[in-house]
């Protein structure tokens, strides 16, 4: 999958238990639905290490990495955050998270507080 910011190739990581696809190149983050649960399983102190090596990259919004079809990422609601916009695809309902969205995540939630919602 490509990088839908930077056009970096995304490799797959683990994180506790949940795998993500990660940018290595811009260190943004492609969660699907199933992924963004187990992001809101984990602890702030986790999510803190996320943002912390996630950068925000300029550049609009790009297509779905998962999509082969080249479906344009949308500005949607982030589930976790209802305040917040995130970069999403309308088809596959993944969504791109760079630092800012790990961050507010990580403020919302709390540093050692359980993420469940």
């Amino acid at each position: 999958m490509k990088c839908p910011k930077c056009g970096g190739a995304l490799k797959s990581v683990q994180v506790e238990k949940v795998a993500i696809d990660q940018c290595p190149a811009c260190t943004g983050l492609w969660v699907d639905g199933r992924e963004m649960m187990g992001l809101l399983q984990l602890s702030g102190k986790t999510l803190a290490k996320l943002y912390g090596a996630t950068k925000k990259v300029s550049g609009g919004a790009g297509s779905c990495p998962r999509c082969e079809d080249g479906t344009p990422l949308m500005k949607l609601p982030n589930p976790a955050l209802s305040d917040q916009m995130s970069d999403t695809c309308p088809n596959c309902t993944g969504l791109w998270l760079e630092g800012s969205d790990l961050a507010k995540m990580k403020a919302k939630y709390g540093e050692g507080e359980d993420l469940s919602v």
